[in-house]
């Protein structure tokens, strides 16, 4: 995002441009509006989201899968199991 803080992915794999909607407001202490958008038509960050996801389900305080598990996954079944965390 900022600095290219951020990086994003579909549940594809597919590398998505996250930037300020608007760059004029400051970016800390404050609400702010992103925009998202494909950064690529065909996904081809599968294995970068797979690295993410098995690191990031591996480091939950509950887990509900061993790191075993977690390493046997598909891409489909780690989005499934990463969504169980999604907040509103």
């Amino acid at each position: 995002m900022a600095d290219g803080i951020f990086t994003g992915y579909d549940s594809e794999g597919r590398l998505l441009e996250i930037f300020l909607t608007d760059p004029t407001k400051p970016l800390y202490g404050r609400d702010i509006n992103i925009t998202i958008k494909d950064a690529e038509k065909v996904p081809s960050h599968q294995g970068e989201l797979i690295c993410v996801l098995r690191h990031f389900l591996k480091s939950v305080q509950k887990k509900p899968v061993s790191d075993k598990q977690v390493d046997a996954m598909s891409l489909a079944e780690l989005v499934d199991e990463a969504l169980k965390y999604k907040t509103d």
